[in-house]
């Protein structure tokens, strides 16, 4: 997660950098720069090669790379927030409360409310939709059906892919193309019109 947030990864896909070069350039301290690169390495999302430079690995340059449309990085975002929780668990075990910050309401509320938040948690559900939207996308018959709604769509990353893998046809397009200003909530109405013909609603795929 330390990893993602410091933008390693992204850094890296312009090139290979020596410890210094690339501790330089994502803003680290030398004390742990190296055990911490070399983490990375032994876990598999960076290689060194004989002269002591780090590069990505395959697998790191597909998905952590943040530039790219595969980016999955945003889910390491968000647990990044929650991972912090657990360090109430103690707390949460003697008093019975919630130590997140959530009220009687749930978290969803306040995340609304912070712009920078609901771009994290927004991010964060596009990563995690990402890899089985790109494979509904290729495997399911859409050319049976005319239309299609996403529910809970929030950037729209499912129906981006179908899109994406239909467009030879005309009607295969996102009827809102711009990443919504917040994910809909339970009960918010469309902004416009129902489509007609076969629809075929999804949720939480």
């Amino acid at each position: 997660m330390s990893a993602v947030e410091l933008d390693v990864f992204t850094t890296l896909a312009n090139e290979p950098l020596d410890l210094d070069a690339l501790r330089h350039k994502i803003g680290v301290d030398q004390r742990g720069a190296r055990d911490f690169f070399d983490a990375l390495v032994a876990i598999g999302l960076l290689d060194r090669d004989d002269t002591g430079r780090y590069a990505n690995t395959p697998e790191a340059a597909m998905y952590l790379d943040r530039r790219k449309p595969t980016y999955a990085g945003g889910e390491l975002e968000f647990l990044a927030q929650l991972y912090a929780h657990w360090n109430s668990l103690t707390a949460a075990l003697r008093t019975g409360y919630p130590q997140s910050g959530a009220g009687a309401a749930g978290m969803y509320p306040a995340r609304y409310a912070d712009q920078t938040q609901l771009e994290i948690f927004a991010r964060a559900m596009t990563a995690g939709s990402l890899a089985c939207a790109k494979a509904l996308a290729a495997k399911f018959p859409w050319r049976n059906y005319s239309t299609m709604i996403d529910v809970g769509a929030v950037q729209g990353c499912v129906p981006v892919q179908i899109a994406q893998a239909r467009r030879d046809r005309q009607d295969a397009r996102p009827r809102n193309s711009a990443p919504a200003a917040r994910p809909r909530r339970r009960g918010d109405r469309m902004n416009s019109p129902p489509a007609f013909g076969r629809p075929w609603r999804m949720k939480s795929i």
